[in-house]
């Protein structure tokens, strides 16, 4: 065995021992999530930040936009609203006499309806499809909902 085969076979344990270190890459999955880099007509482009760094899965997917995508943005609630929704919430809580009525929470982002033009360059999105798509470079769109946009710096 020469000195470089030694040293790959080394190099090939330690990736081995790296392994076990990170959670296995799931071979099914659905939905995926990243930043848009293209938007054409009825498409757009992702890229995706894989957590495992084995995964070998496609860091760029196509995802073709067509009459059955649904297409939401989640957007923040006005916190004059939340604050008095939470405020309601809290006085609901408070023991009645025998009156039972059901309590909802009140929701700090709110999903919204939106279409393909809100989809942007730089838009971070969460992706669904009807089929597998761990190792698709292109899928269709059952779902896409567009991630609220960060607080511009001031």
């Amino acid at each position: 065995m020469s000195g470089n085969n030694a040293k790959v076979l080394a190099l090939q344990a330690q990736i081995e021992k790296a392994k076990k270190f990170f959670p296995p890459t799931p071979q099914e999955s659905r939905s995926i999530a990243g930043t848009v880099k293209e938007v054409n007509d009825a498409t757009f482009v992702i890229e995706t930040y894989p957590t495992n760094p084995f995964d070998q899965s496609p860091a760029q997917r196509t995802v073709i936009l067509d009459t059955n995508t649904k297409i939401t943005r989640v957007q923040q609630e006005d916190q004059a609203t939340y604050q008095k929704e939470f405020a309601e919430f809290q006085k609901a809580l408070q023991p009645t006499k025998g009156k039972l009525s059901p309590i909802i929470r009140p929701l700090l982002f709110r999903e919204i309806p939106a279409t393909r033009s809100d989809i942007k360059v730089g838009s971070q999105v969460n992706v669904t499809a009807a089929e597998n798509i761990f190792n698709k470079e292109t899928f269709t769109a059952i779902r896409v909902e567009i991630a609220p946009s960060p607080p511009s710096a001031r």
